[in-house]
């Protein structure tokens, strides 16, 4: 029975090489800036949608709850700095994982000249690549998540 490699997982690899770690903490900021953008947006629209009258309002005797945007700066900062960690470390992890497997750089080049091709047939490099982004992702949303309440505080 022939195997292949998968070569969608080893293309995605070899592209993202190819991106440096602190290239992919600046994508991280930038991608933190933008959704903090996008939160104020959104937190402003639901103000100005309440504060018309569009949204049918509470009767009298219910308390009325106010709501106030999140400090701009402050979300800003945050979700610069946590986006950041967020993507900067994934990428630094996976790779570490990566190397640190049998997907080490000479292994990848000689299973890449094989290049067999059967579809059908699932090899062991997809059963220890999907733990690799599984860990790195999940250890990457831990940091997030710890850096995140440092901030708040």
């Amino acid at each position: 029975m022939k195997t292949h490699t998968n070569t969608a997982i080893t293309s995605t690899m070899a592209s993202t090489t190819t991106i440096t770690i602190p290239q992919h903490f600046l994508i991280g900021a930038m991608s933190g800036g933008i959704y903090s953008l996008s939160l104020s947006c959104w937190e402003n629209i639901g103000l100005f949608i309440t504060s018309k009258r569009i949204l049918p309002q509470p009767s009298s005797s219910s308390p009325v709850i106010t709501a106030s945007p999140s400090p701009f700066r402050y979300t800003f900062m945050t979700n610069t700095i946590t986006h950041s960690i967020l993507y900067g470390s994934y990428e630094g992890i996976k790779r570490f994982l990566w190397n640190n497997t049998f997907h080490h750089t000479n292994h990848l080049r000689s299973m890449q000249q094989q290049s067999y091709h059967n579809d059908d047939t699932v090899t062991s490099e997809t059963f220890t690549t999907i733990p690799i982004f599984g860990i790195a992702g999940g250890t990457a949303g831990v940091l997030h998540h710890i850096v995140s309440h440092l901030i708040e505080q």
